[in-house]
C-alpha cells in the first residue's frame, strides 16, 4: 500500500522543523511536503536567532512539530530540542511534537517522552519509517 493510503491525517496540516542541519532542514520538509499534500512546512535552525522566530511560528498555528535534540551552531551557541519541547508546553501548544535526534537509544527515548515528546524519530530512519511515525 501507499504511504498516503496507510497515513490517517487531515489535509491541510502545518509542520515546523528546528534543525541546525541545512541538509536535516530540507530533508524533512520535503517528506512532510511531499507525503501530506496541502500541507505547509517552515524550517529553521539556519543560527541561534532563529529559535524565537521558530517557537512563535509553532504558537501561531502548527499542527506538528518536529525537533533537532542537539541544536549546536558553536560551543557558545547550543539549544537542546528538549528545553524547546518544555517552552513550547508551558506556552499552550497541543500539537504533534515529534524529537528527531541521533541518540535514540532506549534511556534516551524516555526521557524526550518525559520532555513531552508524542513520537521520537531517528535520524537514520527511511522517509516510509519518519512519515509513518509522524501518522500514528
Amino acid at each position: 500500500p501507499d504511504i498516503e493510503e496507510e497515513a490517517e491525517v487531515p489535509a491541510g496540516l502545518t509542520m515546523c522543523c528546528i534543525d541546525d542541519s541545512g541538509v536535516a532542514r530540507r530533508l524533512v520538509t520535503s517528506q512532510f511536503l511531499r507525503y501530506f499534500p496541502g500541507s505547509e512546512a517552515q524550517a529553521f535552525g539556519q543560527s541561534r536567532e532563529d529559535v524565537p522566530a521558530f517557537v512563535e511560528a509553532v504558537l501561531s498555528g502548527a499542527d506538528v512539530v518536529v525537533l533537532d535534540q542537539n541544536l549546536e551552531w558553536s560551543r557558545e551557541e547550543v539549544v537542546l530540542g528538549t528545553d524547546l519541547l518544555r517552552e513550547l508546553l508551558a506556552k499552550g501548544f497541543q500539537g504533534l511534537l515529534c524529537m528527531r535526534s541521533a541518540n535514540s537509544a532506549e534511556a534516551d527515548v524516555k526521557f524526550y517522552r518525559r520532555c513531552g515528546a508524542h513520537c521520537v524519530i531517528n535520524k537514520d530512519c527511511a522517509p516510509r519509517a519518519f512519515v509513518q511515525t509522524i501518522s500514528k
